[in-house]
């Protein structure tokens, strides 16, 4: 199944501001970027949904455990995004309008990552999930890399792109700062 028109200019923007980011990064930054860019085989994930957009980063592994995943039916990030008329413990709820929220460096195990309003934008960075499937299924993946749009009243698909970028600056920004810290 091929991209649609809009998420094929997406991602063609995304490659383009990374690349031209990335390039022209000092090193002292570049090295201050997620693992996922060091490492060759990094492609780009688009997941949409009529409520949200999510653009990951991920290695051929997590590719492949997608792909197992779409021959099944099932979600490819399952547990990360709370769906409305679900039930379960959730992380972390974000209102509505909520804006470069930073989740980074951490374990989930067992509920849903995210609860988000509408119009939110996150930057999800080395993020491990952990859920039941089924009694005797568990389902574990890793997100190296992700930025989430929700969709509201004012994101919606058409002006998608303009709020990502500015989530994706802010993420530079993050990286940027950690400059003259110790790295975890």
């Amino acid at each position: 199944m091929g991209l649609s028109a809009n998420n094929q200019e997406i991602l063609r923007e995304i490659q383009n501001f990374f690349t031209k980011n990335l390039l022209h990064a000092p090193p002292e930054i570049r090295n201050r970027f997620p693992p996922i860019f060091l490492r060759e085989d990094v492609s780009i994930f688009i997941f949409s949904t009529l409520d949200y957009l999510i653009i990951a980063f991920m290695d051929q592994k997590e590719k492949e455990r997608i792909r197992r995943l779409k021959e099944r039916n099932i979600h490819p990030f399952f547990a990360l995004i709370k769906p409305p008329d679900k039930q379960g413990p959730v992380f972390f709820r974000l209102g509505d309008g909520s804006r470069n929220m930073y989740f980074g460096k951490m374990m989930l195990k067992d509920g849903f990552a995210f609860s988000i309003g509408k119009d939110c934008t996150l930057v999800v960075e080395q993020v491990r999930q952990s859920v039941l499937l089924k009694e005797d299924e568990r389902y574990d993946y890793n997100i190296d890399l992700a930025y989430i749009v929700s969709f509201g009243n004012e994101i919606n698909r058409e002006n998608a792109l303009s709020f990502l970028k500015d989530t994706i600056s802010y993420s530079f920004e993050i990286w940027r700062k950690s400059v003259g810290t110790t790295p975890n």
